[in-house]
């Protein structure tokens, strides 16, 4: 059984919304998964409230939610799009925030795979938050991996999913995107940036990803994981990326 609480702690001010004009406030959530373990992440709010899609987001390797996700978010919310940033417990301080799960953990992160009944948490907190319609799953990296795995064995409470720069790494065990891409049904968009795509790994995933008639897009200019729709980590303009990205979730 999942217990779920909220954390009241508005940590974003009104000013939000003079930047962005659906965006209101964040609000830290903790939720407890399927193994005892807390999880916390930071809920973005739109305009729209809970009668706007849900997306659920989860970071990369050594990261958190909030630092990978803040002008993201932002700019989902100011989309319409309510987003919760999830905080895994194989992460940490990249990206400049803290990783509050990793915190609240007395033996740290743990390995990439250990991580999935955070995402599956994440989906029964989304289930029972009273939101609209099925949430939306976002994954970046090795999380990217493990939300294709929670798209095949979860088809009927989700949406649809975008992984970005999903992982092929061997740390991931029997989470493996290659485990679990043939079994997806459901609409999901990968993408990768192109200084990637020189790697025989990736060139072969994205191969085997259009075969099974998934949408791919190599983002040019790019960067690894979810950062790749972030200017200032990319390197260049990202708009052509963030186009592909929105007309997608306008789909579902």
């Amino acid at each position: 059984m999942f217990y779920i609480r909220f954390l009241v702690a508005i940590v974003i001010s009104s000013a939000i919304g003079d930047v962005y004009g659906e965006a209101q406030a964040s609000t830290e959530v903790s939720f407890v998964a399927g193994d005892g373990s807390t999880v916390y992440a930071q809920l973005f709010d739109t305009a729209g409230g809970k009668e706007a899609p849900l997306i659920v987001a989860f970071h990369q390797a050594s990261a958190n939610g909030r630092g990978e996700y803040g002008s993201i978010a932002l700019r989902l919310a100011g989309a319409g799009y309510n987003v919760l940033a999830v905080d895994q417990r194989s992460g940490g301080e990249r990206f400049g925030s803290e990783n509050r799960t990793v915190k609240a953990r007395n033996g740290g992160s743990t390995g990439y795979e250990e991580a999935f009944p955070d995402l599956e948490g994440a989906l029964v907190w989304a289930g029972a938050a009273g939101y609209a319609g099925k949430p939306i799953v976002w994954g970046s990296s090795y999380s990217a991996a493990l939300v294709v795995r929670l798209l095949a064995e979860n088809p009927g409470e989700i949406r649809g999913g975008l992984v970005f720069s999903p992982s092929s790494s061997a740390a991931l065990g029997d989470s493996s995107t290659a485990l679990f891409m043939d079994k997806v049904k459901l609409p999901l968009l990968a993408l990768r940036p192109i200084s990637a795509m020189g790697l025989p790994s990736a060139k072969a995933q994205f191969e085997s990803f259009a075969g099974l008639g998934i949408k791919t897009y190599i983002a040019d200019p790019g960067v690894h994981g979810s950062s790749m729709l972030v200017e200032s980590r990319a390197g260049g303009d990202v708009e052509a990326t963030w186009e592909i990205v929105l007309a997608f979730l306008a789909g579902l």
